[in-house]
């Protein structure tokens, strides 16, 4: 036995209906999930931007960071060499002062004079 499936126009234009109503409440829903997925990812997104924000900005710190401590160190090895330069010339003076200082008490030291006078004259040609 054999059955025949009949089906009349009607019922033809109805089915059609019925899939293209289907296929449009596929897409409504595909578009409210997306939707949701892209309000749900939003956050993260801006979140996302604002961290890239603050790690540019870090950065940018971090390079300046390293560029006052190397000014720092260029700065701090420039103020030793002045602290020594500023000893030794503080230490000719007191020995120039002291030989001067027996040069006028007893008349004497004038070889003590050339010997300071030497070793400031040793220094200034060194230094420059």
């Amino acid at each position: 036995m054999e059955q025949t499936i009949s089906f009349t126009l009607g019922d033809l234009y109805g089915f059609i209906l019925g899939v293209c109503g289907l296929i449009a409440a596929v897409a409504a829903a595909v578009a409210v999930v997306a939707k949701l997925i892209q309000k749900w990812k939003m956050p993260n997104k801006k979140q996302n931007e604002r961290l890239e924000a603050h790690e540019k900005r870090l950065e940018k710190i971090e390079k300046r960071l390293e560029e006052g401590n190397r000014q720092f160190e260029e700065d701090n090895k420039r103020a030793s060499e002045l602290e020594e330069d500023l000893r030794a010339t503080t230490r000719m003076i007191i020995e120039s002062l002291q030989a001067l200082m027996a040069h006028a008490l007893d008349g004497n030291n004038t070889d003590e004079l050339s010997a300071v006078k030497k070793q400031i004259d040793n220094y200034l040609i060194k230094r420059i």
